[in-house]
């Protein structure tokens, strides 16, 4: 959608005009998203997270895929559905459970924290909530 907004005579053209180029640009990184250089990103990625203490998985990968499908960039702040942030929390409501964003990538058990991880980057978090065995 930001895409769209960038032409500001976007709802005086001919829509197809208007979204020829986004699906040009989505083919293409649909057709990437499985290259050598592609691969080796998501690698390298991996490693890193790894190197900061995190478990790493095939859904990294996935999370990955997707950040390229979406953003065809690396992205890092945004949180994706279901967490709620706030300037001094991150949390899921429907548990109840809230954690200073600071502290945001470690690990807790019952209430108490184990460990002081780096937050996760958005790509690790999509791959977890959008993980394909889920979707039946």
């Amino acid at each position: 959608m930001s895409t769209l907004y960038e032409n500001s005579d976007w709802s005086k053209e001919d829509m197809g005009v208007v979204t020829e180029p986004m699906k040009i640009e989505m083919i293409q990184r649909y057709k990437d998203i499985l290259s050598t250089e592609k691969i080796g990103y998501y690698r390298k990625e991996m490693e890193q997270k790894e190197k900061e203490g995190h478990p790493v998985s095939y859904i990294d990968m996935w999370g990955l895929a997707i950040e390229h499908l979406i953003y065809a960039r690396k992205a890092s702040t945004q949180r994706p559905n279901g967490v709620n942030s706030a300037p001094f929390e991150v949390g899921i409501p429907k548990y109840g459970a809230f954690v200073p964003t600071k502290r945001y990538g470690s690990e807790y058990f019952l209430g108490h924290q184990l460990n002081n991880l780096p937050e996760n980057r958005l790509p690790f978090l999509i791959g977890a909530e959008e993980n394909p065995e889920a979707l039946h």
